[in-house]
């Protein structure tokens, strides 16, 4: 009878020494997993803020004259006023060649709240007469330059009629190379900030580089030796200084 009771709290206590084992090394295995889960989640939630904090709205529109003045300098009478961009009018004006043209702000008397543009480009000697504006406020402004003797284009806001015409307007979302240039420098002086304010979770860090149309590689951040790493590339459209509308990749990482 001793025997069967001694073999019977043998097998007892050999259970219970293989369960705790088995408790062990799952608490063991489990922050491994939950690491690695953790990471694909960080990164993900990376990714959204990053995007969302490069990226800003494009406005375009055209613009159409009706009666092509044989003047270098022409003035689009309340244009700015009819597409409702206030000062400093941070827009950039292109021909149909998608060449930036030489653009001011009206600044006084039937010019003000006017696109002036100088230099027009010549064709067959036909100055060019048709014009796309980009607007977007990652762009500088516009400066104003007197004693050009421009050729007034009048517009009634009201009719929406005059000596040019207004094609319609778009408005698109798209990344901006001097955000994300922004966001580099930004991480380079103020690491701990941004970290926070992407909310990057305490004992863990990040870094992200952008490579542009032209193969052009940024980084910033880099993982210690032997760190588990993960990444990832994100595929986007982004504007330039010239408003070109241009394809890139984001890459992100976070360890």
């Amino acid at each position: 009878m001793k025997n069967k009771r001694a073999s019977h709290v043998g097998m007892i206590l050999s259970f219970v020494i293989f369960i705790t084992f088995i408790v062990f090394l799952y608490s063991v295995v489990k922050p491994a997993i939950n690491t690695g889960t953790d990471k694909k989640s960080i990164l993900s939630s990376l990714e959204t803020q990053v995007i969302k904090n490069v990226s800003s709205n494009l406005t375009s529109t055209t613009v159409q004259i009706n009666n092509n003045p044989n003047k270098n300098c022409v003035v689009f009478a309340n244009l700015l006023t009819a597409l409702g961009i206030q000062p400093p009018y941070p827009l950039i004006v292109k021909n149909d060649l998608e060449a930036v043209q030489e653009a001011y702000a009206g600044s006084v008397g039937t010019e003000f709240g006017g696109l002036k543009i100088n230099n027009r480009n010549k064709k067959n000697n036909v100055y060019d007469s048709f014009f796309n504006v980009y607007y977007s406020t990652n762009f500088n402004g516009l400066t104003t330059k007197d004693g050009l003797n421009c050729q007034l284009l009048a517009y009634d806001i009201n009719s929406n009629t005059g000596d040019y015409a207004i094609g319609s307007m778009t408005i698109t979302k798209y990344a901006f190379e001097n955000k994300i240039n922004y966001l580099e420098n930004y991480y380079t002086s103020n690491y701990d900030q941004l970290k926070t304010y992407l909310k990057i979770p305490p004992g863990n860090d990040f870094g992200f580089g952008f490579i542009k149309s032209d193969g052009t590689k940024t980084e910033v951040g880099t993982a210690p030796e032997k760190s588990s790493v993960y990444a990832d590339e994100v595929p986007i459209q982004y504007v330039d200084a010239n408003a070109n509308i241009l394809s890139g990749f984001i890459n992100l990482k976070v360890w």
